[in-house]
């Protein structure tokens, strides 16, 4: 199964594999806890190849997306706003 987007990641092998060489050089992984153990799962990867974990909880990331008048369960715009909280 080949990804339309670079940053979608699945519960598989291969995609797991792309994962951990995308965050390769990472410092810290920001996330949202979106499924707890789908979330946690992509935590302890990160955290098993040493990146450290910052959690965003959802209320945040509510605050930041009415404040800048972005739509309602977006991937991308979730994600700037995971970003722009840290």
């Amino acid at each position: 199964m080949k990804r339309s987007d670079p940053l979608t990641f699945y519960l598989n092998a291969a995609s797991v594999e792309d994962f951990v060489d995308f965050i390769e050089d990472a410092d810290c992984l920001a996330l949202e806890p979106t499924g707890r153990n789908y979330s946690e799962l992509w935590a302890t990867i990160a955290e098993s190849h040493g990146v450290s974990v910052r959690w965003v909880g959802h209320p945040e990331v509510k605050y930041l997306r009415k404040s800048e008048r972005l739509p309602d369960k977006n991937d991308i715009e979730s994600g700037y706003i995971v970003y722009v909280h840290y």
